[in-house]
Formats: C-alpha cells, sequence, structure tokens
C-alpha cells in the first residue's frame, strides 16, 4: 500500500502570511515615527494644547509681545537638586515648569533652554554668585542669564507661587502659580538694555536705607535699580526714572520745589508718602 505523503504550507499561503507580517511591523514603524516627529515638533514650536483648568503652561498675549521683542540672547537653565518630581517644597512639578520654559524657547530663538543637576555639576552656579549679589544657589529653580548685559536673575519655587493663610488649618496654602510672571519679567529685566531706576530723595530727613530695605527689596525684584539723590539744580533728576519722596521731615526750599515741577514738565513721575 502505497503510504500517503504530506504536503507543507502552500507557497501562496506562506507568501500571504510573510506579506502580512512585513505590513503589521510597517504599520509599527510608521506610528514609531510620527511619535517621534510630533515629539520633536512638540520640543521645538509646542505645539500642543493644555487642557489644565487653568492652562497652566499657557503664555498671555504680553508675554508673546515681550519676547517677540527679545532681540539677544538669554539663557535659561533647569536647575534641579536630587531626583524629586516637585520644585523645592511647593506642589509645582519640574515637569509643567520645564513644558513653560519649552513654550518660551519655542516662541523666539534669542531663548537657549539647559538642563543642570546640582549633584552633577556642584560648581556650576559659582559664575552667577557675583551677578547675583552673592546669593547661593542650592535649591530647585530657574536661572535667567544674559551674557550681553551680564544680568542674571535666580527664581525659586517662592517666586512662581502666591500663598494665602488658611484659618482653618492655621496653615499657609498655595492659592495661585505665578510661573510666567516671574519668568517673564525676568527675561525683561536681563535682556533690557537699560535698567530702569528708582530715584530715592534724600536731604530733608527721609527714610534711612535700613527703613527702606523692604521696598527696595521688591523694587530689585521689579527690575529696578535703586539709586538715591539729592537736589542740587534742575538736572539732578533724570525725568525717565521714577522719583519717591518718603517721609520727609523737612520742607523742599522754593529753589528745590522748582526743579522737581521742571523734573514733573519734562514727564518725571513723583510718589510722595507722608
Amino acid at each position: 500500500m502505497r503510504q500517503k505523503i504530506p504536503h507543507g504550507p502552500s507557497p501562496r499561503k506562506g507568501g500571504r502570511v510573510a506579506s502580512s507580517v512585513a505590513l503589521t511591523a510597517a504599520v509599527i514603524l510608521i506610528f514609531l515615527g510620527l511619535n517621534v516627529l510630533a515629539g520633536l515638533l512638540e520640543k521645538r514650536y509646542a505645539l500642543s494644547a493644555d487642557w489644565s483648568f487653568n492652562a497652566l503652561t499657557m503664555q498671555s498675549a504680553v508675554t508673546e509681545e515681550s519676547l517677540k521683542a527679545l532681540d539677544r540672547p538669554v539663557e535659561m537653565y533647569m536647575v534641579t537638586v536630587g531626583m524629586a518630581d516637585t520644585v523645592g517644597d511647593s506642589t509645582l512639578l519640574r515637569r509643567d515648569l520645564l513644558t513653560v520654559l519649552e513654550r518660551y524657547r519655542a516662541m523666539n530663538g534669542q531663548l537657549r533652554l539647559y538642563e543642570e543637576n546640582l549633584l552633577s555639576h556642584p560648581t556650576w552656579a559659582k559664575r552667577f554668585t557675583e551677578l547675583l549679589n552673592g546669593e547661593a544657589v542650592t535649591t530647585d529653580g530657574v536661572m535667567i542669564f544674559c551674557e550681553d548685559t551680564q544680568r542674571a536673575r535666580w527664581l525659586t519655587a517662592e517666586d512662581f507661587v502666591s500663598y494665602q493663610y488658611d484659618l482653618d488649618n492655621d496653615r499657609f496654602v498655595i492659592s495661585a502659580y505665578a510661573i510666567e510672571k516671574a519668568l517673564t519679567e525676568a527675561i525683561v529685566y536681563v535682556s533690557a538694555a537699560r535698567t530702569p531706576v528708582a530715584q530715592l530723595l534724600t536731604g530733608h530727613g527721609e527714610l534711612t536705607a535700613a527703613e527702606t530695605d523692604v521696598l527696595e527689596q521688591h523694587l530689585n525684584a521689579a527690575g529696578y535699580q535703586v539709586e538715591r539723590v539729592t537736589l542740587h539744580g534742575a538736572d539732578s533728576l533724570d525725568p525717565l526714572q521714577p522719583l519717591l519722596i518718603l517721609c520727609p521731615r523737612f520742607d523742599l526750599t522754593a529753589e528745590e520745589a522748582g526743579w522737581i515741577g521742571e523734573y514733573l514738565l519734562a514727564g518725571g513721575g513723583l510718589i510722595c508718602v507722608c
């Protein structure tokens, strides 16, 4: 009796299987490629929408106009310490802050974004010590620096969040995020060709430097330099800069009042506190 020998799969069926596998592999590769391309486009142009309830990573028209006017390179450093997900002790996530920085970079090619870990490079921040008036960089934050102007601004979690007191729980809680405000002000400050000056009048028993220390800190945070001026002529005051007269104990002379009048007519601004 002749034995029947079984036949293997037909060449046509094997070809269909191979084609199906190849097509599946091609589709997977295409999707992977699209995913990589989308990631690259998002990183370069910040195209994705922000669906969070407060649009945490989106920017306002004021920021867009400010960054559009940026005409010199500004370096933005995302500085981290350790492996935590948050910025310092706040609830602000590092990834959210990094997303905002990437969106800023995408709006103007003059903005350069870098990441630095102080554990890996503990001496990296020493180059900014003098520019920050001796302030040490020891925690998570963002360093904004402009080589052309040699100005730097160090932003920490305290600059990115606002707190309010919770009477029920007897503690301070985060009430709002101020990431955009802090970053935009810092970029404008370090890149400005001329830093605005707040003129503080002296010579009439005004508040001393010790008494205006907190005020000067707020002015510095807003990007102002503080200069104390005395009246010795019509050209004593710069009409492009505001003048603050803080609690004088002695009257101005008629001549001094005339000089201040000329300053105001030239476009100067005056804040007087008694």
